[in-house]
């Protein structure tokens, strides 16, 4: 064709238009009216029903009603008006510079092709979310149902997006769908259309009816082998797939420690204190939970927005982008609209800061991924299978925490990356105490130094590096006990020049096991490097039998670099502790900048309730294979043994 003057719909004939200055961008096609075609054929006589007198029926009729829409108006900005309704409805969805028509089939379920459910407001949002879709990659979404439940967080997720669309269940109210129109589907006709509802959901009555009453019924749609019309019979119930929400639930490749929504405490501070999240453990994206944290910043490159009701499903939109192959590297949610906004990218990500401002009720997640790797997902590092972060900031007595996030989280600078922080076991197990050398106390402070203590340290903002940097080891001529810079009654399984990356899963975690009634088995993982030296990994857990009070356990992974310019293993390291600060001989150093002190698969047991100093160290090489025990599945029961 050398000119074209308008375009017909049909369904038999293809076509293309070359994209040139005249015709720059995708405008048409712009299709008639709604129309209607009947096509005779001449049949024997079916009498299955005595409604209509036999001899009245002479031919059979078969009509299939088109809706052709030249222009759709634009979704009613209440999306409760728009079902209960008379459907098909078609509606106009502008978003994020994405303009399309859906059919609205209210009291409609789609069967079909579908991703993770995601949970939002209404219907328009449901559709919103799949037009955003499409904004990633053309036509990856076809449709959604949109399921009527209550929204809140932690409810059941209602947005059912579909990359293929089979069949649809009718009848029950609790469903409304909407489905794309666009060039693989550009009319309206599964509606009237029987084939297209799932078996399951549908019964056929038979009536013979004349040609002239089937012309007068709306929306007929009759076969063409006899002068029987079927009809649809919607049935009275259905029931939804079982689309469970990953967030809430937990699976082998999904561990207990990524909680459900909510994640932060009256849309204020984190629960879980800088704890990990993971939506779709397929995908394998990790998460750091950022309470209180906005990245809404310059230089972070916001690139989409949608309203999302939770937390855990805008995080799922930063998957969903990832999945379309845009950098989706963190995400900060408004609990009071539920605008989730994604960001390309988070300025010094792998760096002390994250360029985040604190906004009380604006939550954030940053994307976890291996240091030096920011487009690359990290599998889980975690050996704990119910990890719980240590919290963070600086904190007195009755006093709250300044910063949210735990300690691998960074707050403009402050929080530094070996961040001394604190467990307060009366707030975790009521009676109970940490107990080192003589002194038995309910605080027990850590530090990604790989120290710890159960003295208060009463860390305030000007306190806080001396208990972080300042209690660094010397890597030259690491120094032994009684140590100067450390306060009383510490213990050190691994001192060392520490660091928490930044943008990893690396900090120290805790997890709480009942051994039996009344007894209780408290892990601590250590992960960090040596400063200045990511790839120099130190990876342990630490044990504690509220039951044997004083002994202290640790499992070695990992003891930093065996060999090269930069050695480990002990050979930078001091092992040993001390209690009572007056005493002349309350302390211990089992080794100071010695190779091969320390290595992996070890265990490590440090035993205060010794008088002799000599017999506090107990250390057993070769114990466990570290390159066997799986991550993620690190309790009191499956410890290594011995």
């Amino acid at each position: 064709m050398s000119a074209i003057t308008s375009t017909v719909a049909n369904a038999n004939v293809n076509s293309g238009r070359l994209l040139y200055a005249g015709y720059p961008l995708i405008s048409d096609p712009t299709y008639p009216l709604p129309s209607t075609t009947t096509s005779q054929n001449a049949l024997t006589p079916t009498i299955s029903s005595s409604i209509v007198p036999a001899s009245s029926v002479a031919n059979s009729a078969t009509t299939t009603t088109s809706y052709v829409p030249t222009t759709c108006p634009a979704a009613p900005t209440d999306a409760s008006t728009i079902c209960p309704g008379n459907s098909p409805l078609c509606y106009q969805y502008d978003y994020l510079g994405n303009s399309a028509n859906y059919e609205i089939e209210c009291s409609t379920q789609f069967t079909g092709s579908t991703s993770q459910a995601l949970l939002i407001f209404d219907l328009n949002d449901c559709v919103n979310q799949c037009q955003y879709a499409n904004v990633l990659r053309a036509n990856s979404c076809l449709g959604v149902t949109f399921m009527v439940t209550p929204v809140g967080q932690g409810t059941t997720n209602n947005c059912y997006l579909y990359s293929s669309i089979t069949c649809g269940t009718r009848g029950n109210a609790t469903f409304n769908s909407a489905r794309l129109l666009y060039a693989g589907y550009p009319l309206i006709t599964d509606y009237t259309d029987p084939s297209f509802l799932c078996g399951s959901s549908a019964t056929s009555s038979s009536t013979t009816v004349s040609t002239s009453a089937v012309q007068a019924t709306s929306n007929p749609v009759t076969t063409q082998s006899s002068t029987t019309t079927t009809r649809a019979q919607a049935a009275a119930t259905t029931s939804a797939s079982p689309v469970n929400d990953l967030s809430q639930m937990a699976s082998a490749n999904f561990p207990l420690a990524y909680p459900q929504d909510p994640v932060c405490d009256n849309n204020l501070r984190s629960k879980y204190y800088g704890g990990q999240l993971q939506v779709n453990p397929a995908q394998g994206r990790i998460y750091d939970i950022e309470c209180a944290s906005d990245y809404t910043n310059p230089g972070n490159n916001p690139f989409g927005a949608t309203t999302q009701a939770t937390y855990n499903s805008c995080a799922n939109q930063c998957d969903v982008a990832a999945a379309q192959s845009s950098t989706c590297a963190a995400f900060s949610w408004s609990a009071s609209s539920g605008l989730c906004t994604l960001f390309g990218r988070v300025s010094n990500g792998l760096s002390l800061t994250t360029n985040m401002t604190q906004t009380n009720g604006v939550h954030s997640g940053r994307w976890l991924t291996p240091n030096g790797s920011p487009t690359t997902s990290q599998p889980l590092q975690l050996y704990l299978a119910r990890p719980v972060p240590f919290q963070v900031g600086p904190i007195t007595s009755g006093s709250a925490r300044d910063y949210p996030g735990g300690t691998n989280t960074y707050f403009n600078y402050w929080s530094d990356t070996n961040h001394a922080t604190l467990l307060d076991l009366s707030s975790v197990l009521p009676g109970y105490a940490w107990r080192i050398f003589g002194q038995s106390t309910t605080t027990l402070w850590v530090t990604a130094n790989f120290w710890f203590t159960n003295t208060n340290l009463a860390v305030t903002a000007s306190t806080q590096n001396t208990w972080s940097a300042l209690s660094r080891n010397s890597d030259s001529s690491p120094l032994s006990f009684p140590a100067g810079n450390l306060p009383g009654y510490t213990l050190a399984p691994f001192w060392s020049y520490g660091h928490i990356i930044g943008a990893s899963q690396q900090g120290i975690y805790y997890q709480i096991d009942q051994i039996s009634a009344g007894r209780y088995g408290i892990s601590i993982e250590w992960f960090f490097s040596h400063y200045g030296q990511d790839n120099n990994v130190f990876h342990a857990v630490m044990t504690y039998d509220t039951n044997s009070p004083g002994v202290w356990t640790t499992y070695f992974f990992s003891a930093g670099a065996s060999s090269g310019a930069f050695e480990d293993e002990g050979l930078r390291q001091t092992v040993g502790g001390q209690g009572d600060p007056s005493s002349q001989s309350q302390y211990f150093t089992y080794c100071a900048g010695v190779q091969d002190c320390v290595l992996p698969g070890s265990k490590m047991v440090m035993d205060t309730t010794q008088l002799n100093m000599g017999a506090v160290m107990n250390y057993t090489a070769g114990l466990f294979n570290p390159a066997t025990y799986p991550v993620g599945t690190w309790t009191w029961n499956t410890k290594p043994s011995g």
